[in-house]
């Protein structure tokens, strides 16, 4: 995922750490590639930017999850 368009989303990593509820080193860990986004965060922006940016994009390990089977 390209992080650098949900800041330019949010205008700058201070509001969108503060956005996500997040410190902006967190972002910038995101950006520089040190650090992936957690599940809840990625949720988080899903819902404040009302589904422009997937959660499961955000963070691929929501990707993994699969439904259990029906027996």
């Amino acid at each position: 995922m390209n992080y650098q368009l949900l800041v330019d989303y949010f205008g700058s990593q201070v509001e969108t750490a503060r956005q996500l509820g997040v410190k902006q080193p967190s972002v910038h860990a995101w950006l520089s590639g040190r650090s992936k986004m957690g599940a809840v965060v990625a949720m988080r922006a899903e819902y404040i930017t009302k589904g422009k940016f997937k959660a499961n994009e955000l963070c691929p390990d929501l990707g993994k999850i699969k439904p259990p089977s029906a027996n």
